[in-house]
C-alpha cells in the first residue's frame, strides 16, 4: 500500500487554509495540522514531525513565516514550501536563507502546487537515503580501520609495481624496523629478503599473480628474522600485501625437530633395553615354570612313598606294640603327616604360580561347607581348652553359585592355623552378609580366634611367600609359610579379598569377602515347624558365644528359649518355671561346664521328680551321634549332639524330642489335637500303619529328619534317600506303598525321577508318588498331576495332613472326616488352599496353650500384630515401585513367620505368594498381592473383632536376640 505523505499548512486566512487542506485531501496527501501563526508553527513541527510545510510569508504576529521557518530548520529537517501574495525580491532574498524548497505566489495554482509538493518530498527523501548511506560507509570505514588494528600483522596496499599506497603497522612491537614514511616507496626497498631464500624476482613475481605466498628470513641488526609474506588481490592494479612474523615460530619448530631427534635416539635406546628385558624375562618365566614343575613332580613322586609311610604307621599302631614302640610309632606317623602337609602347600603353591588352578563355579551350600570344616578340624582341638563354634545365622543365603573346594580350602587354611597357634579359648567361623541383591549376595567370612596374636609389623608381610612372623616362634609348631600366600591368590581369583587384624597376646581375625551369585534354582526354603511353636528351651553353656548361636537357631523355629551360663542357674529356672505353671520342655546342655558339668547337671534333673520330664539333649565335642532317640524312658538325655554345632543338627535334635515328648503323652495328645482334622470314633489305630513303608525322597536334612519321624510317629516304616537318582533305584529294589518326592532335588529332581519310575514300570505296577513340595504358586498342582504324581502335599508338613495322605492312599479300610483335600482357589497369581481365617489346628493348639495364664489372647497378641501388618504395607508398596525385590522378599518374609506363628491361614498364603513371585521378580504379580494383603487386612480384623476367647501369649520366641 502506497504511503500517504504528511503535510502540515500555516496559514493566517482560515478560508485560504481550508481550501488548501481540501485541494491536498483530494491529492491523498494527509493533512496532519493547520496554524495561522509562527510561534505554534514552531511548536507543531517539532511535535508531529510532518514530511513538508506548507508555509504563508506574511503570519499574524511577531514572527513571520520566513522566521519561523529558520527557527524550524534549525531543529528538524523538514523541506517548506512558501506561499505568499507578495513576489518581491526582498521577500524572496529572505526566503532563500531559510530551507526552502519552491515559492509559490497566491492564489496558488494547484497543478502547481501538486508539482512542487512532488518534487519536495522526493528530493527530500533521497538526501535522507544519501545521508544514511554516508553514514553507514563512515562507520564501516570505522569497522574496517579498527579491525585492521586488530590484526597482529604488517599490512600493505601495493600497485601491482610494487608501489606502496598504503601502510597499517600494527600496536605490537615486532615491526619496529619498518619505517613509517612509506608511501610511494617500492616495497621490496622495504623488505630485502635474505639471500638464502626468497629474493627479489620472487616478490616481484608474486605481486603479478593472484595468490602468493612467500617465507623469508630478513636480518635486522644483524639478528635474523623470519617473516611470512602473503598477499590477496584487491583491485585491477591493486593488491593487499600481509607480512607476519613467525621468528619464535620457526625457532619453536627448530627446537621441536631437535627434541624428536634426541627423542628418536632414546626410543631407539629404550627399544634395545626393553628387547633385553623382555628376553630376561622370558628366561625368568621358563626358569621360574621349570621349578614349578619340578616342585609338582616331586611333590607328586614323594606323596606316593609318604602314603606309604602314613598308612603303614597306621596299622603299625593298631598292633600290640610296647610302651616305647607305640612311642616311637606315633612319633613317625606324626612326623610324617607334618611333612605330608608341607608337600600339599608346595604343590599348591606350585599349582598357582604355575598358573593350573582354575576357578570352577558350581551351585553349592556355604553353610554345609562351612560346617564340614569345623567337622574336620575339631579333632585337632582335642587336648587343648579350645571351643570350636560355627556361626551362620538362619537368614543368611546358603545355596549359592561359586567354588567350593577352594572357598573350603581357604577356609581349612586359615582355620587350621588358628587351631596351630591357639591354646585356650574359643576359634570362631562367623559368616557375615555385606549385602545382598535378588541375584548375588557379598559376604565376609571371618576366622576369629584367642590365640597368641600377631605383632602389627609383622602384619603387612602376612600373605607373602614363605614369610613367617618369628621363626623361632613358629619352628617348633611347623609349617611352609605358603598357605596364606595361596590363600591370598584363591581368593583374588575368585574376586574377593583377603585381610586381618590382630593383637599380640589376645588373638587375630584373618577375613576374607567373596561376592556369589545365588543359586535360584535351589533357594533355601522356609519350612514351618509349627509342632515346635510355643515349647519353651532352656540353653546351659558357658561360652556367651554359643549360648546366641544356639537361640538364633531355635527362636527362628519360633521356640521361646531362655539363656544361662552355669548348672546352678539352669537348676534354678527350671525350677522356677515349673513352679509358674509354664515349664520348659527342653534343655540343651553342654558337657564341659566348671563346677558342675553337663551329665551332672542331667543327672540332677531326672533325680528332681518336679522337673524330671524335660527332655534333655547333650552337646558334646565328643560326639558325632546327629540325633539318636534312645529307646529306654529313664535315660537321662533324649539326643547327643556333637560340637561344632550344626544348624540342621540342632534342628533335627529338637524336632525329634518334640515329638518324642508327644509320642510319650500319645493318648492325650490325640484326644486334644489330633481332633482338628479326624473324627476321634473312626481314626486310625498305629496298627493300622505297622505295615505301611514309605520312602522319603528329600535333600534337606531337616525336613528329612521331620518326615522321617511323622511317619514312625503313626507306625510307618520309612527309609530316606537325598537325590531323585537314589530314590529311582530304591524304587527298583522294594516295594513302596508311598514315596514321598521331593520336586527341588540336585542330581535328577522330583519329576525326572517321577517320569523314570513311570516309564520303568509300565503297565504292570504303580507305586503311589506324593509331590512334597513348599512351591505353591498357580498351576503347580496340575504340573505335579501331570508328571505322573498321584497326589500333592505342600510344605511345611503337618503330621494331621501326613497321616490324613497315608491313610488315603495306604489304608483305604479307614476313612477321615476330612478325607478329601480343601479345594484350591486362585488368589492374585499364585494358588493356595481356601479355608477360614484361622488355621484351625494352630488356633486350638495356642488356645489351649494360653488358657493357664489368663490374660487375653486377641488385644495381648493378635491385634497388636494386625497393626504391624498394617503399618509394614506402605514398605511393601515403596518396594513394589522401586522393583526393590530383595526388600519386597524380607518384608513378605517377616509377615509370613509372624502369620504362621499365630495360624493367620489367609494373611500366610498371601505372604507366601509375594515372597515366591518376588523370587522370580514377578512386578505385576507382586504388585497384585500387595493389594490383595492390603484389601484381606479389614476382614481378618473384622473377623479377630468377633472372636470371644481369653488366652496368653509369651513373647520371647518372636523378639530379638535374648541377652546371656
Amino acid at each position: 500500500m502506497t504511503r500517504k505523505y504528511r503535510i502540515m499548512i500555516v496559514e493566517d486566512e482560515t478560508a485560504t487554509a481550508q481550501r488548501l487542506g481540501k485541494s491536498l485531501a483530494r491529492l491523498e496527501y494527509d493533512i496532519v495540522a493547520i496554524v495561522d501563526n509562527g510561534i505554534e508553527a514552531i511548536e507543531t513541527a517539532s511535535t508531529v514531525l510532518p514530511d513538508l510545510i506548507l508555509m504563508d510569508v506574511t503570519l499574524k504576529g511577531d514572527i513571520d513565516g520566513i522566521a519561523a521557518a529558520n527557527r524550524i530548520c534549525t531543529e528538524v529537517d523538514i523541506p517548506i514550501i512558501f506561499l505568499t501574495a507578495h513576489g518581491d525580491d526582498d521577500t524572496f532574498s529572505r526566503s532563500k536563507i531559510a530551507n526552502s524548497f519552491a515559492f509559490l505566489e497566491k492564489p496558488v495554482n494547484l497543478n502547481h502546487l501538486k508539482h512542487c509538493v512532488e518534487m519536495a518530498i522526493y528530493k527530500q527523501t533521497q538526501e535522507r537515503i544519501h545521508n544514511q548511506m554516508q553514514k553507514e560507509l563512515h562507520e564501516s570505514e570505522l569497522k574496517t580501520l579498527a579491525l585492521l588494528k586488530a590484526i597482529p600483522d604488517l599490512i600493505f596496499r601495493c600497485r601491482n609495481d610494487g608501489t606502496i599506497l598504503y601502510c597499517q603497522k600494527p600496536n605490537s612491537t615486532d615491526f619496529s624496523f619498518i619505517p613509517d614514511d612509506l608511501i610511494g616507496k617500492k616495497i621490496t626497498d622495504v623488505l630485502t629478503p635474505g639471500a638464502e631464500t626468497a629474493n627479489y624476482n620472487n616478490i616481484t613475481q608474486g605481486l603479478q599473480s593472484d595468490d602468493m605466498q612467500l617465507c623469508f628470513n630478513f636480518s635486522v641488526q644483524s639478528v635474523p628474522r623470519y617473516l611470512e609474506l602473503r598477499s590477496v588481490r584487491s583491485g585491477e592494479d591493486e593488491v593487499l600485501i600481509i607480512v607476519r612474523d613467525i621468528t619464535e615460530q620457526h625457532l619453536a619448530d627448530e627446537k621441536i625437530l631437535r627434541y624428536m631427534s634426541e627423542l628418536k635416539t632414546s626410543q631407539d635406546l629404550i627399544l634395545q633395553q626393553s628387547h633385553e628385558i623382555i628376553a630376561a624375562h622370558n628366561q625368568a618365566e621358563t626358569a621360574n615354570q621349570a621349578k614349578s614343575d619340578f616342585l609338582a613332580t616331586m611333590s607328586h613322586e614323594i606323596r606316593t612313598p609318604m602314603n606309604g609311610v602314613i598308612g603303614m604307621s597306621d596299622l603299625l599302631l593298631k598292633t600290640g606294640l610296647s610302651e616305647q614302640q607305640l612311642l616311637f610309632a606315633n612319633g613317625i606317623l606324626n612326623s610324617a603327616t607334618t611333612l605330608l602337609d608341607i608337600i600339599n602347600d608346595i604343590l599348591d603353591f606350585s599349582k598357582v604360580e604355575s598358573g593350573k588352578v582354575e576357578i570352577k563355579p558350581v551351585p553349592f551350600d556355604l553353610r554345609s561347607v562351612c560346617e564340614n570344616v569345623g567337622d574336620l578340624l575339631a579333632p585337632r582341638t582335642v587336648g587343648k581348652q579350645v571351643e570350636l563354634i560355627i556361626c551362620y545365622s538362619p537368614e543368611i543365603p546358603t545355596h549359592l553359585i561359586g567354588d567350593a573346594g577352594r572357598i573350603r580350602q581357604v577356609l581349612v587354611n586359615l582355620t587350621g592355623n588358628a587351631i596351630k597357634f591357639t591354646d585356650h579359648g574359643q576359634i570362631t567361623i562367623d559368616v557375615e552378609c555385606l549385602g545382598a541383591s535378588g541375584k548375588e549376595t557379598s559376604l565376609k567370612i571371618k576366622v576369629s580366634d584367642t590365640g597368641i596374636g600377631i605383632p602389627e609389623e609383622g602384619l603387612p608381610l602376612l600373605f607373602q611367600k614363605f614369610y613367617q612372623v618369628d621363626s623361632s616362634l613358629h619352628r617348633p609348631i611347623g609349617g611352609t609359610g605358603l598357605g596364606l600366600a595361596i590363600s591370598k591368590s584363591l581368593v583374588e581369583m575368585m574376586g574377593g579379598e583377603i585381610g586381618v587384624t590382630s593383637s599380640v597376646g589376645k588373638g587375630s581375625t584373618f577375613w576374607f569377602t567373596l561376592t556369589l551369585p545365588l543359586d535360584m534354582s535351589c533357594r533355601a526354603e522356609t519350612i514351618s515347624h509349627s509342632e515346635l511353636t510355643g515349647i519353651r528351651v532352656l540353653v546351659v553353656d558357658d561360652v556367651r558365644q554359643n549360648r546366641l548361636i544356639l537361640a538364633r537357631y531355635l527362636t527362628s523355629l519360633g521356640l521361646r528359649c531362655s539363656l544361662v551360663a552355669s548348672g546352678e542357674k539352669a537348676l534354678k529356672m527350671l525350677k522356677s518355671a515349673q513352679s509358674n505353671g509354664d515349664p520348659y520342655g527342653i534343655a540343651l546342655i553342654d558337657r564341659n561346664m566348671p563346677d558342675m558339668d553337663g551329665v551332672e547337671l542331667g543327672e540332677n534333673i531326672k533325680a528332681d521328680k518336679h522337673i524330671s520330664k524335660t527332655q534333655l539333649i547333650l552337646l558334646s565335642p565328643l560326639s558325632h551321634d546327629t540325633g539318636k532317640v534312645p529307646d529306654f524312658p529313664d535315660t537321662i538325655f533324649s539326643a547327643l549332639l556333637s560340637k561344632p554345632i550344626h544348624q540342621h543338627r540342632v534342628i533335627g535334635a529338637v524336632t525329634v524330642v518334640s515329638l518324642c515328648m508327644q509320642q510319650k503323652n500319645y493318648g492325650t495328645y490325640a484326644e486334644s489335637d489330633a481332633n482338628v482334622h479326624v473324627d476321634p470314633k473312626e481314626t486310625s489305630s498305629r496298627e493300622d500303619f505297622g505295615q505301611v513303608r514309605v520312602l522319603v525322597a528329600e535333600d534337606n536334612p531337616s525336613s528329612q529328619v521331620v518326615a522321617a519321624t511323622m511317619l514312625q510317629f503313626i507306625g510307618c516304616k520309612a527309609d530316606v534317600v537325598s537325590s531323585g537318582r537314589a530314590a529311582v533305584a530304591m524304587v527298583l529294589q522294594h516295594t513302596y506303598d508311598i514315596v514321598l518326592m521331593d520336586c527341588n532335588m540336585p542330581d535328577m529332581n522330583g519329576f525326572e525321577a517321577t517320569d523314570e519310575i513311570r516309564r520303568l514300570e509300565g503297565n504292570k505296577k504303580h507305586t503311589i508318588i506324593i509331590a512334597l513340595t513348599a512351591n505353591a504358586i498357580k498351576g503347580f498342582r496340575e504340573k505335579c498331576l501331570a508328571a505322573g504324581m498321584d497326589d500333592y502335599l505342600s510344605k511345611p508338613i503337618r503330621s494331621s495332613t501326613l497321616q490324613e495322605i497315608v491313610t488315603r492312599w495306604a489304608v483305604p479300610i479307614r476313612h477321615f472326616t476330612s478325607q478329601n483335600a480343601e479345594p484350591l482357589c486362585e488368589m492374585d497369581g499364585h494358588e493356595a488352599s481356601a479355608g477360614a481365617v484361622f488355621d484351625a489346628a494352630r488356633l486350638h493348639k495356642l488356645l489351649r496353650m494360653f488358657k493357664k495364664t489368663g490374660k487375653d489372647f486377641v488385644p495381648t497378641v493378635v491385634k497388636p500384630y494386625l497393626e504391624n501388618v498394617e503399618k509394614n504395607i506402605p514398605a511393601l508398596y515403596a518396594a513394589v515401585e522401586e522393583k526393590n525385590f530383595s526388600g519386597v522378599y524380607k518384608t513378605a518374609h517377616y509377615l509370613l513367620g509372624g502369620s504362621r506363628n499365630l495360624g493367620l491361614q489367609k494373611l500366610s498364603e498371601i505372604c507366601t505368594g509375594i515372597q515366591d513371585n518376588a523370587t522370580r521378580d514377578n512386578h505385576a504379580n507382586v504388585r497384585e498381592l500387595v493389594i490383595a494383603l492390603e484389601r484381606e487386612l479389614p476382614l481378618v480384623k473384622a473377623y479377630v473383632n468377633d472372636m470371644g476367647d481369653s488366652c496368653v501369649v509369651e513373647m520371647d520366641s518372636s523378639s530379638s536376640l535374648p541377652s546371656a
